[in-house]
């Protein structure tokens, strides 16, 4: 399910469509968008990330972003949020169950893609 965020990263197009993702263990960010908003790669890399099709990718960091998560009704909620970077394709995030367990939003419609705080 498509979600709506705001992370707050200095000069940076910081609005993206982020996919809800009641597999995830974690919350992801694209490599490549941060490489965009000026992000500079550190020499530490973290553990591989293994998708559940088994394919293993880089994680080139973990990095702790105030975010903003935005509902279907336009209402926001603000959250530090730890995000794995990696590649990844489709979205340019992926909120998984570490902020789905906290928040525990309301599933309005799963065929109209709405959700609630």
């Amino acid at each position: 399910m498509p979600i709506h965020i705001r992370l707050n990263l200095p000069e940076a197009r910081s609005e993206v469509t982020a996919m809800l993702d009641t597999g995830a263990d974690e919350n992801f960010i694209l490599y490549r968008f941060l490489l965009e908003a000026g992000w500079e790669l550190t020499r530490n890399l973290e553990q591989p990330v293994k998708f559940v099709d088994g394919q293993v990718t880089t994680c080139f960091a973990i990095l702790n972003l105030d975010t903003t998560v935005i509902d279907t009704k336009g209402r926001e909620k603000n959250y530090p949020l730890w995000f794995y970077v990696i590649n990844m394709t489709g979205f340019e995030a992926i909120l998984g169950k570490t902020w789905l367990w906290d928040e525990d939003p309301m599933i309005l419609t799963w065929r109209g893609q709405k959700w609630q705080f």
